[in-house]
C-alpha cells in the first residue's frame, strides 16, 4: 500500500478547503472514531469553512464528549481512502431529529491511499482463525471471513443472519489467530448482497499502537503460511 500526504493547509489552504467543499456537495459518508472515549460515529460531510469542518452524524444520547478530544475521520473520495486526525470543537444535537452536528478543527494533513493492498489472503476454513463483529450495543456477529489484507477484510453473512449494515457504519472487530488476539475499530466500506468490505482506519494510518502491530503480525503470518502452502484448514 502506498501513501501520499496532502500538504499542510497553512501552505495550501485553498486546496484542502476545496476538497472538503466537494465532499460536502457530494454528501460523502464518513466514519469518525473518538479516540479518548473509544466511540464510533457514522455520518456525512455537512459544511466546511476557513478553520473547521462540520459533519452530520447519528446522535448518540449518551455521548459524553469533551472539547479537544482527538477524532480520526475516514472516508472514500475519488476512488481512494482518506484518513485524517483532528480535534473536536463542538457537538450539538439537531432539534427535532435523531442527528447531531459534530465540528472539528480543519486538519493539518490528510493521508491518502493510492492503491489498495495487492495481496488478499483467502480465509476459507482457516484453522485457528476466529473473528467477531461488535456493534455499538455490544451485540456480537460471526460472519464468514472471505479474505483478509493489510488494511481490511471481506465478510459474508448467510441470508437469515445478515444484520443489514450500511456503508460507513462503524463497528469493533475481535480477531484471534495462533495465540494473538486484537480488537480494532472498523468501518463498513461497501455492501453487495450479503457481503461486506470492512476497513481498519488505525492500521491504514500506520498508527503505532499495540492493536495495529498485532493485526499486522496476524496478516503477515497468514500471508507467509499461505504463500508456503502451510495454512491449515479445518476439516
Amino acid at each position: 500500500m502506498s501513501f501520499r500526504e496532502i500538504p499542510d493547509p497553512k501552505s495550501n489552504h485553498r486546496e484542502t478547503l476545496q476538497a472538503f467543499e466537494t465532499c460536502c456537495q457530494q454528501e460523502v459518508r464518513v466514519g469518525i472514531a473518538v479516540i479518548e472515549s473509544d466511540r464510533l460515529l457514522s455520518g456525512r460531510f455537512d459544511k466546511a469553512n476557513a478553520d473547521s469542518v462540520t459533519f452530520e452524524v447519528k446522535d448518540e444520547e449518551d455521548f459524553d464528549f469533551s472539547l479537544l478530544s482527538t477524532c480520526m475521520v475516514s472516508y472514500f473520495s475519488d476512488g481512494k481512502a482518506h484518513v485524517f486526525v483532528s480535534t473536536l470543537r463542538s457537538y450539538n444535537t439537531i432539534i427535532g431529529g435523531d442527528s447531531a452536528q459534530l465540528v472539528l478543527r480543519l486538519p493539518e494533513d490528510i493521508t491518502v491511499s493510492e492503491t489498495r493492498g495487492t495481496f488478499r489472503i483467502p480465509m476459507e476454513n482457516v484453522e485457528g482463525f476466529t473473528f467477531q463483529l461488535l456493534d455499538a450495543r455490544d451485540r456480537s456477529y460471526s460472519p464468514r471471513c472471505v479474505n483478509i489484507g493489510p488494511g481490511g477484510m471481506k465478510l459474508s453473512f448467510d441470508d437469515e443472519s445478515d444484520p443489514g449494515f450500511e456503508e460507513s457504519d462503524t463497528l469493533r472487530t475481535r480477531i484471534n489467530y495462533r495465540g494473538r488476539s486484537v480488537i480494532l475499530m472498523a468501518e463498513i466500506r461497501y455492501h453487495i448482497g450479503h457481503s461486506y468490505g470492512i476497513f481498519f482506519p488505525k492500521v491504514f494510518e500506520k498508527c503505532e499502537s499495540e492493536a495495529s502491530e498485532i493485526y499486522r503480525w496476524i496478516v503477515n503470518a497468514l500471508e507467509e503460511e499461505y504463500s508456503s502452502g502451510q495454512v491449515q484448514t479445518a476439516s
